[in-house]
């Protein structure tokens, strides 16, 4: 919770940095913000609710479609909130745990990723469409362990062990890992699929930043593992 606030800030921060200095004291001219926000805990907020109105920003977030603790959001009402809203805002900060997998807990699950190419063209060309806004994109990489809501939590443990080794074996230059023998091969697929779309998702949005369509990229970590998958994500982008 501590690592989303910081990340939150660190968006709110930008807005401020890169704001005329006479626009926090022009009511006529307050900078408006829609914020889809990492979930829809307090501190990803309140706290930012709490920062926009010490800044003296107008911070919009839709939370009748955020997701309530293990109901995921509705991600369709959001991408409509974000497409009727826009015109109402100079900046948007967008996290795409929620947009794409429909909260932080989703992003564990290979089944939140399932739209995931269609979901960034809507993406590229919602943002096309919208050039002329300030966009922050904030993505966070998956954890190491799985979802507990899924059919992978039973095989956390060699799941884990595998792709520690997996990092540790990428580090090395070792070559290929020999799959667990006590899971499922398809249950090892589907826990290295949510590695491969975070990666796709994350070298996507690497490249709209560089074409000038989204003005700030931030990136972040689910956790603070030595070896995972997600580690090697980090080196390769």
């Amino acid at each position: 919770m501590k690592k989303s606030a910081i990340i939150l800030f660190l968006a709110l921060f930008i807005l401020v940095g890169c704001a005329p200095l006479d626009f926090l004291s022009s009511q006529d001219n307050q900078e408006r913000i829609g914020l889809i926000p990492l979930d829809s805990r307090p501190a990803n907020t309140q706290y930012p609710e709490l920062l926009a109105e010490l800044a003296g920003l107008d911070l919009e977030i839709p939370y009748e479609y955020l997701d309530n603790f293990l109901i995921p959001a509705n991600r369709d009402q959001l991408w409509q909130w974000l497409s009727n809203e826009t015109t109402e805002f100079n900046s948007l900060i967008i996290n795409t745990s929620v947009l794409f997998n429909g909260s932080l807990i989703e992003t564990r699950n290979p089944e939140a990723y399932k739209l995931a190419e269609e979901q960034l063209e809507q993406f590229r060309s919602f943002c096309l469409e919208n050039k002329d806004k300030n966009i922050i994109v904030i993505n966070v990489l998956p954890r190491l362990l799985p979802s507990q809501f899924t059919n992978l939590w039973p095989y956390q443990k060699p799941l884990v062990e595998y792709a520690i080794a997996l990092d540790k074996a990428d580090l090395s230059g070792q070559g290929d890992i020999s799959l667990p023998s006590d899971v499922p091969e398809e249950l090892v697929q589907d826990y290295l699929s949510i590695y491969t779309r975070a990666e796709l998702i994350a070298h996507s949005l690497i490249e709209m930043a560089q074409e000038g369509l989204i003005d700030h990229l931030l990136f972040g970590q689910d956790d603070a593992e030595k070896h995972g998958l997600s580690n090697r994500i980090v080196r390769k982008i």
